[in-house]
């Protein structure tokens, strides 16, 4: 007599998981969730990530990540499928808006310019010269001519900028120069004794 192994009760057996999921509300929130269903065989139990099998395909208080859920019929055959909760986008619908006042440096080549920067559209900002490291204050000072972008970011990380242009004044504005000059003759029939000499006015150096 010979007695065989028993029939594999899996052969032919495909085992399809479905789901709707529901996203957190909130960045770093806890209350998402996933029902899943299965089918082409009967007698389900779940399980997510690996976790105990239980009776219902739902599962609550899920934070923002990847989730395998895996649903076993009564003879133990196997179906799975993936699904992602991912975190609202908490810059979705912020506008963020910088201006500034800004002072230009008193003389060409000084570096006593400056910016201060307010940002609206948000709250708890922070701010940055040029893509420089953030700072609490919206000022910056010690600036020379140039332009420089100001950027300000709420306490979500969403970000705004806004270019300013600092100029130095005009050295030459408001001066004429006038250049007067003495000439002597050079003698006839000798050469190079002629001269020239010129002084200048309404200037210095």
């Amino acid at each position: 007599f010979t007695v065989s192994n028993p029939p594999n009760p899996c052969t032919g057996i495909t085992i399809t998981v479905t789901g709707t999921v529901t996203h957190p509300t909130t960045v770093g929130g806890t209350n998402g969730a996933i029902s899943a269903t299965a089918a082409g065989s009967s007698n389900y139990t779940y399980s997510i990530n690996s976790g105990a099998f239980q009776a219902s395909g739902n599962f609550t208080n899920l934070p923002a990540g990847a989730y395998t859920i895996i649903a076993k019929d009564g003879n133990g055959c196997l179906g799975s499928a993936s699904f992602t909760l991912t975190d609202p986008n908490p810059c979705a619908g912020v506008t963020i808006t910088v201006t500034a006042t800004t002072v230009n440096p008193t003389s060409s080549g000084s570096s006593n310019g400056s910016i201060s920067a307010t940002a609206s559209g948000s709250t708890g900002f922070t701010y940055n010269l040029n893509g420089g490291a953030y700072q609490a204050s919206g000022n910056f000072t010690g600036l020379a001519a140039g332009v420089y972008t100001v950027g300000a970011k709420n306490g979500s990380g969403c970000t705004g900028t806004a270019n300013f242009t600092l100029t130095a004044p005009n050295p030459c504005a408001g001066v004429t120069i006038t250049v007067t000059n003495s000439t002597v003759g050079n003698t006839p029939c000798q050469s190079n004794n002629g001269s020239l000499t010129a002084t200048a006015s309404g200037g210095t150096g």
